[in-house]
């Protein structure tokens, strides 16, 4: 994000959703395809600031490994690789043909046993007296990081959400899914973004300050290393600010502290204990002040 965008990108959020006007040309019943990576500027002013879909052709994807390796040269799964990588691997499988308390039961078993599930499966027409059983939510990534399986496109780097979790070395949302059937979709590859707010108690707010102090500290710290990028924060995530650039990191910080502010004025937040926070939302505030200052 060059200065221009950000400056276009703070506009954009004063104006009122309602307001916003969809580009010039472009239909709401066709979608653009994007034949090859174009720059960040360029995506995110025709795609990401209208809030227009677009479709990523087959090359996005042509240096994936695990598009060169899990997948023959006719577009089936090649059982012979994914067992000689994961064969003992425990991984967790649902059956999607049973409901237990309004969801399809788990179980882990061995990766082999799943992948020998998956041939008699598709052998016998897609069908097996076991039902449907489905590899569901297998943190493959987290557990072989030196793997390197895809790599996420710059467009959607930005991941706060398994940046706080990559940081505090806890979690992640990043997941494995193989259904059973070729046929349907051989391997699917998700980043999945869940929200950190819990959705019947409502907002657990010590552990979503805790989540923006951590998004605003690697951005800070980044921004305090300018030119040079880096600071305290990780290799991965460095790469990540650096080709985003500084003013991306910037417009991260402001509307984090817009979210600050506003917590800051709402009453169940205020009842919040102290001791509940580890650090001083109104010293984030001003140190955020401080970052973006020498930048913008």
């Amino acid at each position: 994000m060059d200065r221009e965008m950000f400056h276009s990108c703070c506009s954009l959020v004063k104006i009122p959703r309602s307001s916003r006007q969809q580009q010039p040309g472009s239909s709401p019943h066709f979608v653009d395809y994007m034949e090859r990576a174009a720059a960040y500027s360029r995506f995110l002013r025709n795609f990401l600031l209208p809030n227009q879909p677009c479709m990523f052709s087959s090359r996005f994807t042509q240096d994936w490994s695990c598009r060169r390796n899990w997948v023959t040269e006719e577009g089936k799964p090649n059982f012979q690789k994914l067992l000689q990588e994961f064969e003992d691997t425990p991984v967790p499988v649902a059956n999607c043909s049973a409901k237990e308390y309004n969801a399809n039961p788990k179980q882990i078993m061995p990766f082999r046993e799943f992948i020998q599930y998956w041939r008699e499966y598709i052998q016998n027409g897609h069908s097996s007296p076991r039902g449907c059983l489905y590899l569901k939510d297998w943190h493959m990534q987290r557990m072989f990081p030196e793997h390197n399986t895809y790599k996420t496109p710059i467009y959607f780097s930005s991941d706060w959400l398994n940046e706080y979790w990559d940081t505090i070395e806890v979690d992640d949302y990043r997941f494995v899914q193989i259904p059973p059937s070729d046929e349907v979709c051989s391997l699917i590859l998700l980043c999945c973004f869940q929200v950190i707010m819990k959705s019947c108690t409502g907002i657990d707010y010590a552990e979503f300050a805790s989540f923006l102090k951590t998004i605003a500290n690697n951005r800070i710290s980044f921004l305090s290393s300018c030119p040079g990028g880096g600071g305290g924060v990780s290799g991965v995530l460095t790469e990540t600010l650096s080709a985003l650039g500084p003013h991306h990191a910037a417009f991260d910080l402001q509307r984090i502290s817009h979210i600050l502010e506003s917590m800051l004025t709402n009453e169940d937040f205020k009842r919040l204990e102290t001791s509940a926070l580890t650090f001083k939302p109104e010293e984030l505030l001003q140190e955020i002040r401080d970052a973006v200052h020498t930048i913008v």
